[in-house]
């Protein structure tokens, strides 16, 4: 198939199509009924499919999944009655497939329920040779009803598809415009949930100013990721809710002076506490996503072992999950809660330091290129001989940057920031896998394998499933720990270099140590 397009139209009779389609006998149409009945529309908690201009719709019977943008629509038997949330719950198909590929971590939730009419058609020529494919979705929601169209020309058959979208257009359809344009028809609202939502600042804006917006931005992402946490749809919502408190932490650490040292120390404790109850849940979150992988890493004699380990470590989940609701609903959570969203979403906010008056913009510059400077000492004195503790470090010194220049990438033009984030997140991530295989490492070796919930009998195949794992984490770390003076040289590249001496202008306390660090 080479060309395809999706419209939505009012309603209209086959017939009517037809005879404009056929003025002369030339192109022959045939409709028919693919099913008809309730069904529902689902997509992520963050609306994946919405932003890619998808709609995934669900009966009885069919799981479709319609390119809005492309017309192409893909399906394969539903799974029903079996209950499912994620791509890795479906068979093998081509919905499942792009699922993987759209939403891998996330849970299908329902978005609303709908009637659902399918009818599928062909385009033949006076030789009965099928020259085009289309389908009509009829999707029902209370008094409204919106029809879309989904065509496709077959490879060389150009014309037919033409004359298709020609009839279209007389008959008052008009291209559908993606998602926005099927959730108005429906009558939805898009939730509009955004993990990294767009903070508005002003260069001139003072520095206190500056960060309570920011603060105030994560403070909601926080508390819009409670109900998904209680619900246990996946594991994205706890991840999305501890990374926007982090960051409210790390801005309190990296804004010095913005406000009062007392203020910023009990700010940093609350976000403290509000996370500590979270911790182990994260942690066990993130072997259970690293499952596959692990299957991957370890021979097939290992893998009874392994899937015992899972199970153990899935009923540490559950019951660590119970601990983490009963604290959410909780005094103590709701008070310290309350109190961030009344200081930054409701109040005038900490009181203000030495620094907090200064502007946004120059405040920037100042912070982004000291916190440079500290991570290119600390990147430069590594080298075959350098000890993993100092390692641990200089992820951390990248996180802070990191956080810096997402914090500040309002106060610049779009795009400006990528010459010095696309070679940092590569160095990043590197960091990060290192990290990771140091963490698991211990996890696994302190895993509390003899306090129950190992099958009977299973115990000395789980203790070699835990060795082998530790031995290729181990393994992976020394391949990662490889890689990081590698990655540092492109993040100190030229090319990064000239971008943070034009962003960053330094101050004069600090011109010649950053003239130095940006010619070696």
């Amino acid at each position: 198939m080479e060309t395809s397009a999706c419209w939505l139209s009012p309603a209209f009779s086959r017939k009517k199509l037809h005879a404009m389609l056929a003025p002369a006998g030339q192109w022959h149409l045939l409709l028919v009924p693919a099913g008809k009945g309730p069904g529902r529309i689902l997509d992520t908690f963050d609306e994946r499919l919405f932003q890619a201009d998808c709609l995934l719709v669900e009966d009885a019977e069919w799981l479709r999944l319609v390119d809005l943008a492309g017309g192409l629509v893909v399906e394969q038997p539903a799974p029903a009655p079996t209950p499912w949330r994620f791509a890795d719950d479906l068979a093998e198909g081509p919905v499942q497939a792009a699922l993987a590929r759209l939403t891998p971590l996330r849970a299908l939730l329902p978005v609303a329920t709908v009637t659902l009419q399918w009818q599928q058609g062909t385009i033949a020529d006076d030789e009965g040779k099928i020259q085009a494919r289309l389908q009509q979705l009829r999707l029902g929601r209370g008094r409204r009803v919106l029809r879309l169209w989904m065509s496709a020309a077959l490879r060389g058959y150009d014309q037919a598809h033409a004359d298709l979208l020609a009839a279209w257009s007389r008959l008052d359809a008009r291209p559908c415009g993606g998602s926005p344009a099927v959730y108005s028809g429906l009558g939805l609202i898009p939730r509009g949930y955004q993990s990294k939502p767009a903070v508005e600042l002003s260069v001139e804006m003072p520095a206190a100013q500056s960060a309570g917006l920011i603060i105030a931005a994560c403070i909601r992402v926080a508390r819009a990721n409670e109900e998904g946490i209680l619900a246990d749809h996946d594991s994205e919502f706890l991840h999305d809710f501890r990374v926007s408190l982090r960051k409210v932490r790390s801005l309190l650490s990296l804004f010095v002076g913005v406000y009062s040292p007392a203020a910023t120390t009990r700010l940093k404790s609350e976000c403290a506490a509000l996370m500590q109850n979270t911790n182990r849940l994260r942690d066990l979150d993130v072997y259970l996503l690293q499952r596959q992988a692990y299957r991957q890493l370890v021979p097939p004699a290992i893998h009874p072992g392994l899937e015992a380990l899972f199970a153990h470590i899935g009923e540490l989940r559950r019951q660590e999950l119970a601990e983490v609701c009963r604290y959410f609903a909780g005094r103590d959570y709701l008070r310290r809660i309350r109190r961030l969203e009344k200081l930054f979403l409701e109040g005038a906010g900490p009181a203000i330091g030495p620094t907090g008056r200064e502007p946004s913009l120059a405040y920037a510059c100042r912070l982004v290129g000291k916190r440079y400077r500290k991570l290119c000492r600390a990147a430069r004195r590594i080298d075959a001989e350098t000890d993993d503790a100092a390692i641990h470090r200089l992820r951390i010194h990248c996180k802070k940057l990191r956080y810096l220049l997402e914090f500040f990438t309002p106060l610049f033009a779009a795009g400006e920031l990528e010459p010095l984030i696309k070679p940092l997140k590569r160095l990043q991530d590197n960091l990060g896998r290192f990290n990771d295989y140091s963490v698991q490492q211990q996890f696994l070796g302190n895993l509390p394998l003899a306090a129950g919930g190992i099958a009977t009998g299973s115990g000395v195949e789980v203790a070699r499933a835990v060795g082998a794992l530790q031995a290729m984490l181990y393994r992976q770390q020394r391949e990662e720990r490889a890689q990081v003076v590698k990655n540092f040289a492109r993040f100190d590249g030229v090319e990064t270099r000239a971008a943070v001496q034009r962003l960053f202008p330094p101050d004069e306390e600090n011109s010649d140590e950053d003239h130095r660090l940006l010619q070696q």
